[in-house]
């Protein structure tokens, strides 16, 4: 049931790995190596022609220069070869009074998030999976979980989007990539007791997005994940993490919305998932800019960028946006 040449397993997967990192561990050792940098990031840093960019925006209040938001557009799952990040990132984030994040601290614990993810997606007494879903995308299931020798019990009782989103975090990890490397565990570790933590979002209406998805919708995705460790799968995974190290906004606009350019059946999914958020999440950055003078906020890349990513919402409000260029690690 896989639609159009594009994955939907791909930007599923920022979300669905949002969670995933949230229960990470945190990861000291890398913590511990970072030096504590305390230079600010100064607006003469100017691009030069050809210049590598960092996927760091600086944004300026209009209500004055004293209110700066630093935008960072977060691979929520990654490899040791990510770091150390470009010492402009590290500098934005010691310069800022408050790191922010989709998820604040109170829904970081690991059984916290389960206990809301099996409230969500348990399925009615008598009613299993396997009644959601075709013949075709259950067999495929059953398939996949056989080869790794998962049991079925454990998706057999809950929504397709719970497949959905366990199936992504098996295949990432697969992948080689790790939730514990990822950039907004990397900061929490950073912040540690001394940076306060502000939240965009909150657990419930994360997991929200997903159990408000259509019957459909749910089947299509899990069916595209089941498909995405094809070769094309892993080459457009490698286009957005090369997009991303080039800070590369267009590129990584493109590899997000492309799937769902291809189908008019999935936009209310491209709806939900990055319209309606990025507007929440303008909203909720304006609102937190009245609390602090200085933040770093740590959300998704593919939530940044695109004429409806938060970085042009908040142009649109007024707000000066600039990206940052990379200094060179």
């Amino acid at each position: 049931m896989t639609f159009g040449s594009r994955s939907l397993a791909l930007p599923f997967a920022a979300a669905a790995l949002c969670l995933a990192t949230c229960g990470a561990p945190p990861s000291t050792e890398r913590a511990a190596e970072q030096p504590a940098i305390r230079r600010a990031v100064t607006a003469d840093q100017a691009a030069l022609p050809g210049q590598p960019m960092t996927f760091l925006w600086r944004i300026a209040s209009p209500t004055g220069p004293r209110k700066t938001v630093y935008l960072f557009g977060s691979i929520h799952a990654a490899t040791p070869d990510f770091y150390p990040l470009d010492p402009v990132i590290e500098e934005a984030f010691d310069a800022s009074d408050a790191l922010v994040l989709e998820l604040g601290p109170g829904d970081l614990d690991p059984g916290v998030v389960k206990g809301a993810v099996v409230k969500r997606a348990l399925l009615s007494a008598g009613v299993t999976i396997k009644d959601r879903l075709s013949p075709e995308t259950w067999g495929a299931l059953e398939s996949w979980l056989e080869e790794r020798k998962i049991p079925i019990a454990m998706v057999s009782n809950f929504e397709p989007w719970f497949a959905a989103l366990s199936v992504i975090q098996i295949q990432t990890s697969e992948m080689g990539l790790d939730a514990s490397l990822g950039m907004d565990r990397h900061f929490i570790d950073r912040a540690g007791a001394a940076k306060p933590i502000e939240a965009l979002e909150t657990l419930d209406e994360q997991l929200a997005v997903f159990d408000g998805l259509s019957p459909a919708l749910q089947e299509w995705v899990l069916a595209d994940a089941l498909d995405d460790l094809t070769p094309e799968g892993r080459a457009e995974l490698e286009r957005l993490v090369g997009a991303w190290k080039a800070g590369d906004a267009a590129a990584v606009h493109e590899v997000s919305r492309a799937p769902f350019t291809e189908d008019p059946r999935r936009e209310p999914l491209y709806d939900a998932m990055f319209t309606r958020r990025n507007a929440a999440m303008a909203d909720a950055i304006d609102a937190l800019t009245e609390t602090w003078d200085r933040l770093f906020v740590v959300i998704g890349a593919g939530h940044l960028v695109g004429h409806d990513g938060v970085v042009a919402l908040l142009d649109r409000r007024g707000y000066s946006a600039e990206q940052i260029p990379a200094r060179g690690r």
